[in-house]
């Protein structure tokens, strides 16, 4: 019978050396109880941990939370920078010289429907006027992105080419006017 005392003693002993009151808890056997394994605690450990780590966060209800963030992606959705304008209305100017210069042969006449075949150089910059400046000034310089102005340069780009290159065509095989 002592030999069967002894062997509970023996394993009942842990059992009187452990605190489940949560007096002297380590961080680690904190952790454990917000993690969710509550045994062998006690309810009142559990709700004292849980109590002790469930700060509220500092918040004023009266003011409302702002974020002062720009929510642009890239750098194309900036306004467009006063070269790019810049570059764009001498691409402007260069598709009514290159324009000028091409139709001083008579094999090469104006493709604009907007314009007769052979237009004088106000007659161009009239018609460019009328229409771009009024388009662009409604829709507001500032409110023009990069992205949205790369494409008529590149056009006016690529026309600009296209007229010189038929005028160097013209100067080899057509007459002036």
């Amino acid at each position: 019978m002592r030999e069967a005392v002894k062997k509970a003693l023996i394993l009942c002993l842990p059992l009187f050396s452990f605190q489940a009151s949560g007096i002297n808890l380590s961080t680690a056997q904190e952790h454990i109880i917000l993690a969710g394994n509550h045994a062998p605690y006690s309810d009142e450990t559990i709700l004292r941990v849980q109590d002790k780590y469930a700060k509220p966060l500092p918040v004023e209800m009266h003011k409302p939370i702002t974020f002062d963030y720009d929510y642009r992606y890239s750098a194309w959705d900036e306004p467009a920078d006063d070269w790019m304008w810049a570059v764009f209305w001498a691409l402007q100017l260069a598709d009514i010289y290159s324009t000028q210069e091409g139709i001083k042969y008579d094999c090469i006449s104006e493709a604009n429907p907007l314009l007769p075949k052979v237009p004088t150089v106000a007659e161009m910059a009239i018609l460019k006027g009328v229409i771009l400046l009024p388009s662009y000034g409604a829709i507001g310089y500032e409110n023009i992105t990069r992205a949205e102005l790369f494409a008529p340069m590149l056009l006016g780009g690529f026309v600009v080419h296209h007229n010189l290159k038929l005028t160097n065509k013209a100067e080899k095989r057509c007459s002036l006017r």
